[in-house]
């Protein structure tokens, strides 16, 4: 589902919510005002998801909060549900209010059907709100493509780990994930 007709807020989304029109477990994210469907998620997507889950909490503990398919309050215009975002801890745990691009450490999206949007109009997104590092697991061609160094709606430095490859994020240089344990 894509409702085209018209650009939303995030407060407007937030109502579109309260009020019912938008149910609170639909799979939708709001990108660039956009009410977007998320593609839905199989077997494959969600072994990946989880072995990142798993991996990131026992390699970092306490150092980072990992939030997974939680809305993300990116600018006023877009609250996209990243797969997994490494937030800096807060006292709150996010209660008071959602996470926004300053909190976060690493953003990773898993793809196969999502492939061309996260490559696409969600790399823009990302790069113009400063987001520092951003992965996409992509389940299609077996790869992590690395975004680092935002700069403008672009990234400055681009990279894809294949299997055999390990890498780490750049505020946790001591913890390096090896693609092919993440790909399986």
């Amino acid at each position: 589902m894509v409702v085209k007709s018209q650009s939303f807020s995030r407060a407007a989304y937030a109502r579109l919510i309260e009020t019912g029109v938008l149910g609170e477990d639909d799979r939708i994210e709001l990108l660039a005002g956009t009410v977007t469907a998320m593609s839905p998620i199989g077997p494959y997507h969600t072994g990946v998801l989880l072995f990142l889950i798993d991996f990131f909490k026992e390699a970092l503990g306490t150092r980072a909060s990992v939030s997974v398919q939680s809305p993300l309050a990116l600018d006023n215009a877009s609250e996209p549900q990243p797969d997994l975002l490494l937030l800096k801890r807060r006292e709150d745990s996010y209660r008071a209010a959602l996470p926004a691009p300053a909190d976060v450490l690493l953003l990773i999206e898993v793809a196969d059907a999502s492939l061309e949007l996260d490559l696409g109009e969600k790399v823009r997104l990302y790069a113009r709100a400063w987001i520092n590092e951003y992965w996409v697991v992509d389940l299609v061609r077996g790869r992590i493509t690395v975004h680092r160094r935002p700069a403008g709606d672009r990234y400055e430095e681009v990279s894809e780990q294949r299997r055999g490859a390990s890498i780490a994020p750049l505020a946790f240089p001591d913890t390096a994930v090896a693609v092919t344990a993440c790909l399986g």
